[in-house]
C-alpha cells in the first residue's frame, strides 16, 4: 500500500513539474517591440561594425598556473584563485594560491596584474 502511495505521489509530482515548466508567466502576450525584431546586418552591408574585444576572460585566468620564470628550470609557484577588481572595473591584482599540499595549507597572495606576463612555448601558454 505504501509503495502504491509513493509511486502515485512521485508520478503526480513529475506530471505537475512538467506542466509547470512549460508555462512561462513572464512571457509577453503581444508581439515583441520593434527594437527586439531587428535583423543582424548582412555580410554585404558596408556599414556593419564588428566589435573586437581586447583583454582576458576571467574563466581563462582563474585556475591558470603561475611560474617563477620562463626557463626550463621554472617552478610552479601556484595557481590563480581569484581576481581583485577596482571600482571602475579594472583588474588590479590576481590572487595566487601558493604552497600547501592537496588544497591544505595553501596561502592566497595578491600579485599586481601588471607584474604578470604571458609566456608561450610549443603551443602552451602560462603566467610568469
Amino acid at each position: 500500500m505504501i509503495r502504491n502511495l509513493l509511486g502515485t505521489a512521485a508520478f503526480a509530482t513529475l506530471v505537475g513539474t512538467v506542466a509547470y515548466a512549460q508555462q512561462d508567466p513572464a512571457a509577453p502576450a503581444t508581439a515583441p517591440a520593434a527594437s527586439e525584431t531587428t535583423q543582424p546586418a548582412s555580410s554585404t552591408d558596408k556599414g556593419a561594425r564588428v566589435l573586437k574585444a581586447d583583454g582576458y576572460l576571467a574563466t581563462n585566468l582563474i585556475g591558470e598556473n603561475v611560474y617563477n620564470g620562463t626557463g626550463d628550470d621554472a617552478a610552479n609557484i601556484g595557481d590563480v584563485n581569484d581576481l581583485v577588481i577596482t571600482e571602475d572595473g579594472k583588474v588590479q591584482a590576481l590572487v595566487v594560491g601558493v604552497g600547501g599540499f592537496l588544497g591544505m595549507g595553501e596561502r592566497n597572495v595578491a600579485v599586481e596584474f601588471p607584474q604578470l606576463s604571458w609566456a608561450e612555448e610549443n603551443g602552451g601558454r602560462w603566467l610568469v
